[in-house]
């Protein structure tokens, strides 16, 4: 019995050290694309995308992700970056590119 009881507390503290690891801290390598802080700032010839930085998503600024992403996820750039982004592991929303399941 004091064998199981040892055993137990044994396994219940290794579980407490797994789930009180902090989740790292989320590194944004946006290279040279520019960084908007709101939709207004990018160039009227431009489409607007917004990037979910935990997800790795890239949404259109019109789909119904990028409005409810919450602010410390959302990086917002433009068209002319989007190749630029995929080809760094991030893809592409399939509501808002619905082409070929958003590839």
């Amino acid at each position: 019995m004091k064998r199981w009881i040892t055993l137990l507390l044994l396994t219940l503290f290794l579980l407490s050290l797994c789930s009180c690891q902090r989740k790292a801290d989320i590194v944004i390598d946006a290279g040279h694309a520019p960084e908007y802080s709101t939709y207004d700032q990018i160039p009227a010839d431009r489409e607007v995308l917004v990037l979910n930085t935990e997800t790795r998503t890239v949404h259109r600024s019109s789909c119904r992700y990028a409005a409810s992403m919450k602010k410390d996820r959302r990086l917002i750039t433009d068209n002319s970056f989007l190749d630029y982004f995929t080809e760094r592991g991030y893809a592409k929303c399939r509501i808002c590119f619905p082409e070929k399941g958003g590839t």
